[in-house]
């Protein structure tokens, strides 16, 4: 199960990155032509947001919950490279 504060920033980095491809999508409906640098900063920006999208979703589910030798509950969180855990 994913922790709350993952979930939050899985649904963050996802609406980063909807934000972003909204932003491409209504300067192509508009007729605007951007010029080659602020070309360059869109993808660039809408490439990073799908980056940060998967790491936020498996950083929510790399919690480790584990019983210590007295017996009690420990939970840790693992990081891991995104693309070796969604590959």
């Amino acid at each position: 199960m994913p922790s709350k504060d993952g979930v939050d920033a899985a649904r963050q980095a996802v609406r980063d990155y909807l934000g972003w491809l909204a932003v491409g999508d209504t300067l192509q409906r508009g007729g605007s032509q951007l010029d080659y640098t602020r070309q360059q900063s869109l993808d660039t920006y809408t490439s990073t947001a799908l980056a940060r999208v998967a790491d936020t979703i498996v950083q929510a589910y790399c919690i480790v919950v584990t019983v210590s030798e007295e017996n009690q509950a420990q939970a840790f969180k693992c990081r891991w490279p995104a693309h070796r855990c969604l590959a």
